[in-house]
């Protein structure tokens, strides 16, 4: 995968440039454990997936595809990456967090892509512009 040039761009590369920012929200569980799924969730789709589609978007000779699962793969890489990380801790190796934060963002960052795309688009619109005549018809 490549842009601007020769640059290369993988999952690896991808996660090693905001692995500070997805260690500082996993580190999140052993804070506060009944919580932690719910935050990381919130910043993995509120946070990191606008600056990893931001930063994939740069690539220019990537299909949308491409990027997609891109940032798809990163996510997934880093869950794998930090709870292997955090099982090694006695208190938190019993725990399925990995499984569940996983399986709920294989269903929802696809979606979570596609809609921010979509609003980039202009495709959606939340308080959309009405024009003058529009009050006539109801």
């Amino acid at each position: 995968m490549t842009n601007k040039g020769e640059t290369e761009i993988n999952v690896p590369k991808l996660y090693e440039e905001f692995k500070d920012e997805f260690t500082g929200y996993f580190k999140r569980i052993g804070i506060e454990q009944e919580k932690a799924i719910p935050y990381i969730m919130s910043r993995i789709l509120y946070t990191m997936l606008p600056k990893l589609m931001s930063t994939v978007g740069a690539y220019k000779k990537l299909s949308g595809s491409d990027k997609k699962t891109l940032v798809q793969d990163t996510v997934i890489h880093a869950i794998d990456e930090l709870f292997t990380e955090l099982n090694i801790s006695t208190s938190l190796s019993q725990e399925t967090w990995d499984e569940h934060l996983r399986d709920v963002l294989l269903m929802t960052v696809p979606m979570a892509i596609d809609t921010l795309i979509n609003v980039e688009k202009g495709q959606l619109a939340f308080n959309p512009k009405k024009g003058f005549f529009s009050c006539f018809g109801k």
